[in-house]
C-alpha cells in the first residue's frame, strides 16, 4: 500500500481496489472480498490516525502523522541494510 498511499492525492476504496487488484494482497478475492478488506483497512488506519476521512465524500486523505509515517517507511524501505545499520549504531 506504500505505493499507493504516495502517488494519489485522495484515497477511494474504488481507487485502492483498481491499484491493487492484482497483486498478491488481493489474490484469488471477488471485487466484494476485496472491498471488504480495504474498508477494513481503511478502518483501521482511520482508528489510528493515519488517514481522515473527507466529509460528505467517499475520500480519505493522509493526516501529518500518515505523511511521517510514509515518509520515514519510504526512506527505510529505500536504504541499504548497511546504511541502516550505520544510523542505528
Amino acid at each position: 500500500m506504500r505505493n499507493v498511499c504516495l502517488t494519489v492525492r485522495d484515497i477511494t476504496n474504488k481507487a485502492l481496489q483498481q491499484k491493487m487488484g492484482y497483486s498478491l494482497w488481493a489474490k484469488g478475492m471477488t471485487k466484494k472480498q476485496l472491498s471488504a478488506r480495504i474498508s477494513r483497512h481503511l478502518r483501521l488506519f482511520r482508528d489510528h490516525g493515519l488517514i481522515r476521512k473527507l466529509p460528505n465524500q467517499r475520500k480519505y486523505i493522509l493526516t501529518e502523522k500518515g505523511q511521517k509515517l510514509t515518509t520515514a517507511l519510504s526512506a527505510a524501505l529505500d536504504a541499504s541494510t548497511r546504511e541502516l545499520l550505520k544510523l542505528s549504531a
